[in-house]
């Protein structure tokens, strides 16, 4: 079946969020510059749940991967969001 790797699985989970991330600092950034927008999410303290919603649109992709019996790819997009998370903690408990 074509799409069916774990690979497509990964690289797919990790793109989303990239974009999904993209497109919620462009939305936040309307009328200030993009860099104010990033740093306020610092000195507000809400850059990792910034970061936790933008995985959230895995789960989609997770379910359209099990919907169209790519299994392995499903399995790449949980992968994915295991390491989203393990990085989440990181900056939330270490930085």
């Amino acid at each position: 079946m074509k799409y069916n790797s774990q690979k497509v699985g990964i690289l797919s989970g990790i793109i989303l969020p990239l974009i999904t991330l993209t497109i919620f600092i462009l939305f936040q950034s309307q009328h200030q510059a993009i860099s104010l927008t990033i740093r306020n999410f610092f000195i507000y303290n809400v850059h990792t749940q910034v970061i936790s919603l933008c995985a959230l649109p895995n789960l989609l992709l997770f379910f359209i991967f099990m919907k169209t019996d790519r299994l392995l790819a499903a399995r790449g997009v949980i992968g994915a969001t295991l390491l989203i998370t393990f990085i989440v903690l990181i900056i939330k408990f270490l930085l």
